[in-house]
């Protein structure tokens, strides 16, 4: 190596060693990245192993042959979630074994607990049902979980009302509805409609000894009595003959009910929010579903007028 090779290394030096300190503070920075990181996901993780693990546990319950005999168990945040999500396909058939194998210790009352701390409360005694749906009425509001999830389909009207403006909706309704209009409607809708077009149904059903759809058939029957009696039109959803017409308004309808429905069963609400607000999956489904319905309802107020 020759003089003039080493003011060159002597200037490479420093720079080396700059270079290696560099590389130690940006390791430094990418180790306190990666556990922040890791921080920040690891309890998020676990959550979910909890979450995961209690949902089995309550599906393993749910596919017991027994039927419920105690409440279920409730968690910190997410409350009896998981087990309501469980039996969510037999909900109907669950709350009724609860409340038959409760009655002793809960005199046909229960209290499940939901998600941040919200409480449902089901109940099958008699002086109950008078407190809450007559002499209290007044106290016992829809709250801000039912008028939210309902707002798309029935905005503020009287079934999504609560105070003042359910008083003075219910004093308007009540001329349409009054005692004179009440047998009228009975008379033509509930006695002529089963003669017309659900016992001829019914009938054509055992002479040919098919299966029949009862549940849907009923759904179809009570459609067209509302849409009676609240429109003066017949929309012949149910006929006295297969195969059973489709309309566009009764499918729209329907999805509007139960996709409405669906939001108050959402185990956090923020979901169906967040969804609405990007316009996708079942609220997109909701949003299409209500404009139809508006759009026949706008249809048939201009035609009345």
């Amino acid at each position: 190596m020759g003089w003039d090779d080493c003011p060159k290394a002597a200037e490479r030096s420093p720079r080396g060693k700059g270079d290696v300190r560099w590389k130690d503070a940006s390791t430094m920075v990418q180790l306190e990245l990666l556990t922040s990181l890791l921080l920040f996901i690891l309890p998020f993780f676990f959550f979910i192993i909890i979450i995961k693990t209690c949902f089995t546990y309550a599906i393993n319950c749910n596919k017991s042959s027994s039927p419920p005999t105690k409440l279920p168990r409730s968690y910190p945040l997410i409350g009896s979630t998981l087990t309501l999500v469980a039996n969510m396909e037999r909900s109907n058939q669950w709350i009724t074994e609860l409340l038959q194998n409760t009655t002793a210790t809960h005199n046909g009352t229960i209290i499940l607990d939901q998600s941040l701390g919200y409480r449902q409360l089901i109940t099958t005694n008699l002086l109950n049902v008078q407190h809450i749906l007559k002499t209290q009425f007044y106290i016992y509001p829809k709250g801000d979980i039912f008028r939210d999830g309902l707002s798309s389909f029935l905005g503020s009207g009287i079934f999504n009302a609560d105070g003042e403006k359910w008083k003075f909706q219910r004093q308007i309704s009540s001329h349409a509805f009054n005692t004179k209009s009440l047998r009228k409607f009975i008379e033509t809708a509930v006695e002529v409609e089963p003669h017309n077009r659900l016992l001829p149904l019914l009938s054509m059903t055992t002479t040919q000894k098919s299966v029949l759809d009862l549940q849907d058939k009923l759904q179809r029957f009570a459609f067209d009595n509302i849409c009676k009696s609240a429109f003066g039109f017949d929309p012949n959803y149910l006929s006295p003959s297969f195969p059973q017409p489709e309309t566009e308004f009764a499918v729209a309808f329907e999805a509007a009910t139960l996709l409405s429905t669906m939001r108050l069963g959402s185990i956090f609400r923020w979901i169906w929010k967040l969804k609405r607000a990007l316009d996708i999956g079942s609220e997109k489904q909701l949003r299409i579903a209500v404009s139809k319905v508006r759009e026949f309802a706008t249809n048939i107020g201009s035609f009345l007028q």
